[in-house]
């Protein structure tokens, strides 16, 4: 089982640039992993809890004739 919350924010730089960012923090039970034993060959564990938490930042616009975007 998995619980999950996410939250963020966005807006704008300007008028033709726009941003956004978000945080996450992801818990699970009974989470099954690979884990490799050579290089050819593994098994699968349970790992118990685990625990992710990220952030993702973007940067994204028009410069005249030009797109970009930018994300991390």
């Amino acid at each position: 089982m998995a619980k999950t919350w996410e939250g963020g924010l966005r807006g704008k730089l300007g008028q033709d640039i726009n941003w956004n960012i978000s945080l996450y923090d992801t818990r699970t039970e009974n989470d099954i992993q690979f884990i490799f034993s050579s290089q050819s060959m593994g098994y699968f564990k349970n790992m118990g809890e685990t625990d992710r938490k990220g952030i993702e930042i973007g940067l994204h616009g028009k410069a005249d004739k030009l797109s970009f975007a930018a994300n991390y």
